[in-house]
């Protein structure tokens, strides 16, 4: 089982910015945080400038072939906010049903991997992030009210990622 919590594998970084990115692209290994701003990803608001442990998923705790899970998590020290990040670069449609896919699988590892610990927290939230579309707001109302009455977990489809 996937360990979400430890920084066994020492990919877990800790960030505490009030703004930055999370990335994924083909050439690093896996997701990244980008403190600058510079890099192609999903902005992150972490207004309360809160110490944040940001934990890649897929790549890092799956490998190669273990894949079909989303691409970071963002979490508080004390596990009271979990965030699960999928990020897309699709210019064709297809990229939410995908991404909810990898957030699903990532979500029922978690709570496999964790019991209980996902239903404690009181700031539940999950997003599919497609950074092709900058400023694609269209609401997916049905997938998102499906999602949070199946996983008791808010999803959104755009950015930037809230930490509230």
């Amino acid at each position: 089982m996937a360990d979400f919590l430890s920084n066994h594998d020492g990919n877990c970084q800790t960030v505490s910015a009030q703004s930055f990115k999370v990335c994924d692209d083909q050439q690093h290994p896996m997701s990244y945080l980008d403190l600058t701003g510079s890099a192609r990803g999903a902005e992150v608001k972490n207004d309360a400038s809160r110490e944040l442990i940001f934990r890649p998923v897929d790549r890092a705790l799956y490998g190669s072939t273990g894949g079909r899970r989303c691409d970071l998590m963002l979490r508080t020290t004390g596990n009271d906010r979990l965030c699960f990040v999928e990020l897309k670069d699709w210019k064709v449609s297809g990229w939410l049903a995908d991404g909810v896919e990898q957030l699903e699988n990532t979500l029922q590892d978690f709570e496999d991997s964790h019991p209980g610990v996902l239903m404690a927290a009181p700031c539940r939230s999950a997003y599919v992030v497609n950074i092709a579309r900058h400023g694609f707001s269209r609401v997916h109302s049905a997938v998102m009210r499906d999602f949070v009455r199946k996983h008791h977990v808010i999803l959104r489809t755009t950015q930037p990622v809230v930490i509230r």
